[in-house]
């Protein structure tokens, strides 16, 4: 389940909705482990609806590509700018057809050991139909890191978010995969 601007909220259903055991692998993925340093890949099936409990008719394939990597992140304090840290990461792209060529968009995530989720990207395909609108300042808020470059020639970044702005505090980490 996620919610945009664009279509609120949403949930992502796989062939398995309501009891169904179809033989594709299905829903959103992110990533599978064991995780390497050389990309993994699968292509599953999927659809948006707008409820939980409603299945859809039929469901699309979705190219779904991650690795491990050191990626050092820009990062703040208290407001206060420091030299990039670098953190063990898990990237995964998530692409909307059945392969890098044919699909129109891609959501890109990097997950931090110790931080979980710390950068999100969507990329527009060329020649795309229906592009997300660009959201302003988007990649100026987001300046280049390992893996954010554009996954074939003519992708166009149109929104990212980079979450590195930290407060100290007490809470513990969650296990990594």
């Amino acid at each position: 389940m996620t919610e945009d601007g664009g279509a609120g909220i949403q949930w992502f259903h796989g062939p398995e909705c309501g009891g169904s055991q179809e033989a594709a692998p299905g829903g959103w993925l992110l990533f599978r482990l064991p995780a390497g340093a050389e990309w993994a890949e699968t292509t599953t099936r999927l659809q948006r609806t707008t409820a939980p409990d409603r299945c859809p008719a039929r469901y699309i394939p979705s190219f779904t590509r991650w690795r491990r990597l050191a990626v050092a992140y820009p990062w703040q304090e208290d407001g206060t700018r420091h030299p990039p840290f670098t953190a063990e990461s898990l990237l995964s792209e998530h692409y909307g057809g059945r392969d890098i060529a044919s699909a129109g968009h891609l959501e890109r995530f990097w997950f931090a050991r110790g931080l979980g989720m710390v950068r999100w990207e969507r990329w527009e395909a060329p020649d795309t139909a229906n592009p997300a609108p660009s959201r302003p300042g988007a990649a100026e808020q987001c300046p280049a890191v390992t893996g954010s470059e554009p996954p074939a020639p003519g992708w166009t970044l149109t929104d990212c978010r980079m979450w590195t702005r930290f407060r100290r505090g007490e809470q513990q980490a969650m296990a990594w995969p």
